[in-house]
């Protein structure tokens, strides 16, 4: 176990003990973003500030950033190949963009996943849109317009 000193929520400073492993994801996760290990920490234990087990919630915090970069990072990048059929007019977004996006539009169907939200209406425009949201912290979104109109989806659909 290895121990570093980082600042909680409350104003102190405490002592973590985590394997090597978990402080070398916190590290990566640290420069992806830009900034000190030492400032990733602190912020995770922000963010958790009211935790009983601020260790549990700093290792927690590090293999929800690993799982995100990892796993959710090929997703997204797959979601963003705009030659494969249907994705021609996809784009990925933050959370501003994507919630301004969807303030613009009429919602007609929610559906709540393990992980992500799906929702689909018509967008500003008049199109037919599907929205999905990343319900992992510092997760990318992704919309997806269709060039159709609710009544050309419609009649195409046969429905």
């Amino acid at each position: 176990m290895k121990q570093r000193s980082l600042g909680t929520p409350d104003g102190k400073r405490s002592t973590f003990s985590l394997d090597e492993q978990a402080w070398a994801a916190l590290d990566i996760l640290a420069a992806d973003e830009g900034m000190s290990s030492k400032a990733w920490g602190e912020r995770a234990l922000l963010q958790a500030a009211g935790e009983k087990n601020m260790t549990a919630a700093l290792r927690a915090a590090i293999m929800e950033g690993i799982l995100a970069r990892s796993i959710l990072q090929e997703r997204a990048e797959l979601a963003h190949d705009t030659s494969a059929i249907g994705m021609e007019l996809s784009g990925q977004c933050g959370d501003e963009d994507f919630n301004d996006d969807l303030s613009a539009a009429t919602v007609e169907f929610t559906f709540q996943g393990m992980g992500f939200e799906l929702k689909s209406g018509l967008n500003e425009n008049g199109q037919v849109c599907f929205w999905i949201r990343d319900n992992v912290r510092g997760g990318t979104h992704l919309i997806i317009p269709t060039p159709f109109t609710a009544d050309q989806w419609q009649e195409a659909s046969g429905t």
